[in-house]
């Protein structure tokens, strides 16, 4: 009777360590698995950007092009897991843990990089005048044009802040940049004469407008709207 309790009593050991054992690989799946996904998500997500960022006719090297082809070894990461799931779990015929650990670091570190290329791409699409100068605007009766160049002036902003997820955002930032010129050639050739238009542009840009934009009959038509005092006169050495 004793040995036959010390049997079964042994056998419930095994019994629990066997379940023990299967639910420590069990974890190790489950982790190993969501560290995959997560790396071949980025990997393709990054690359989606990258396609995007060149339909944009954005310069990119060598080192974002092959993106693409790390994405797609990635899916076949993937579909062969879903084939054979139990290889998460055997690290000495695919070390998938190193290949997740590593997809995520090349991610991390070409982030930045496409997200400055993008952010300079559509600020160059950006050509609203100063807030100086869209104010000035506004005070001589074109507050309804100015509204919306401000909110589309808003919208690049938001979207130059995250990386393009489709072709979509580079479509977007096409029709509002177009837009804006729109607003801004409805401005000029419908209420503001050429020559005070220049000098306005170049006045509301970084650099200033050169004095000899400020012609007589410019100063003129300043007066007549009764915004010359907002502009001043700067030395340059």
């Amino acid at each position: 009777m004793l040995i036959e309790n010390c049997l079964k009593a042994e056998e419930k050991i095994l019994r629990l360590e066997h379940l023990r054992q299967d639910a420590r690989r069990l974890n190790d799946y489950t982790v190993r698995r969501e560290r995959l996904d997560e790396a071949s998500e980025a990997l393709q997500s990054i690359a989606t950007t990258a396609a995007s960022m060149r339909v944009a006719g954005i310069k990119l090297s060598l080192q974002h092009a092959l993106l693409t082809e790390v994405a797609l070894f990635a899916g076949e990461i993937q579909r062969l897991l879903l084939e054979n799931p139990e290889l998460v779990v055997e690290p000495n015929r695919y070390d998938f843990t190193g290949f997740a650990r590593n997809a995520t670091a090349v991610v991390n570190d070409i982030r930045p990089l496409l997200l400055t290329k993008w952010r300079e791409w559509v600020e160059s699409h950006e050509r609203a005048p100063s807030d100086e100068m869209l104010d000035l605007l506004a005070r001589i009766g074109h507050s309804g044009h100015i509204v919306e160049i401000r909110s589309i002036s808003r919208q690049l902003t938001a979207i130059s802040l995250k990386l393009p997820a489709s072709d979509a955002d580079v479509n977007r930032v096409r029709q509002l940049a177009e837009r804006m010129a729109s607003l801004l050639g409805d401005l000029h050739t419908k209420e503001i004469p050429e020559p005070v238009w220049v000098f306005l542009r170049a006045a509301g840009a970084r650099t200033g407008a050169d004095l000899a934009l400020l012609t007589s009959p410019v100063l003129e038509w300043l007066r007549e709207q009764n915004v010359h005092n907002h502009f001043c006169i700067l030395w340059k050495a």
